[in-house]
């Protein structure tokens, strides 16, 4: 997948035919959440650009923001929470294991991602859910 490759040139031109960049794979993953994880900034720009959906969940119920986190990839969490809108609830959704992006980046120790999040609205008050 151009994707996962990051390769920003193939991803315009299967975008100009049409692709619909919110599609997702059988693990409910779609094109933006392999470029954050694949940490390709200028592929999250282009899918961003196309109308990519930042608050969209996979199949664990992980959205584009929640792998940001996990992979630390601070500038591809900052494009995709100014490409939020001022959604909170995409900002604080939790995921399948019950954490919201907040709990995720404290847990790693990921300091530019707590202070991101908190800057974009991440409620101080949402507490992990036990599932």
């Amino acid at each position: 997948m151009a994707v996962q490759r990051g390769n920003d040139k193939i991803v315009k031109l299967l975008l100009q035919r049409c692709q619909d960049c919110n599609d997702k794979d059988g693990d409910g993953m779609t094109p933006l959440m392999y470029a954050v994880m694949g940490g390709h900034e200028d592929v999250v720009r282009t899918l961003l650009g196309n109308a990519a959906l930042v608050s969209v969940q996979d199949g664990q119920g992980r959205s584009p923001i929640h792998w940001a986190v996990a992979h630390q990839h601070g500038a591809i969490l900052r494009l995709l929470l100014e490409n939020c809108h001022g959604l909170s609830a995409a900002v604080n959704a939790y995921d399948g294991q019950g954490q919201a992006p907040l709990h995720m980046a404290i847990d790693l120790g990921f300091e530019d991602g707590v202070q991101m999040l908190l800057m974009y609205g991440a409620d101080l008050g949402l507490r992990a859910r036990k599932l």
